[in-house]
């Protein structure tokens, strides 16, 4: 019988780590960062333009939209860039099921992305894991958010 094998991306839009769980354990694989995403937005816009306009209210606006849009793009950004990584994981056959753990905003992101490429997710957890915590807390989380049906395959 072939090893089953499950990946697991936990990711928000600044960091990502995907860990791999089969039959003798979860492992880690990989951890991506996209710093960009916690730049203020001063820091990803070098050039402005300038702008005249009729009201500071409408000044203000206009600059909340602009700063939602920049980090929106980078959100983007680094979705793709996951969406790649876990795509070629599947063409060169490194998983059998994949797993995404992200928070509401961020989880819908790559939902759209990997939507776009056919790459559909086993299972989801609608959870923030923040990246300081440890390998085991992540791996006890997981295992507490996953499906009955995938923990009683496998051994965390």
């Amino acid at each position: 019988m072939k090893p089953h094998r499950i990946w697991i991306l936990i990711a928000n839009s600044s960091y990502a780590e995907i860990f791999e769980v089969k039959e003798d354990g979860a492992h880690f694989i990989e951890r991506y960062e996209h710093p960009e995403s916690r730049k203020r937005t001063g820091e990803l816009v070098t050039d402005k333009p300038g702008h005249t306009f009729e009201s500071a209210n409408f000044a203000r606006h206009k600059v909340a939209e602009e700063e939602q849009a920049l980090h929106r793009h980078e959100r983007d950004i680094f979705s793709h860039e996951l969406m790649k990584i876990i795509s070629r994981g599947k063409n060169e056959h490194r998983f059998d099921q994949f797993v995404m753990v992200a928070p509401p905003q961020f989880l819908g992101e790559l939902r759209r992305v990997f939507k776009k490429h056919s790459l559909k997710p086993t299972s989801e957890v609608v959870k923030n894991f923040p990246s300081i915590l440890s390998f085991k807390e992540k791996m006890q989380l997981i295992q507490k958010y996953l499906p009955r049906r995938l923990k009683q395959n496998e051994a965390f």
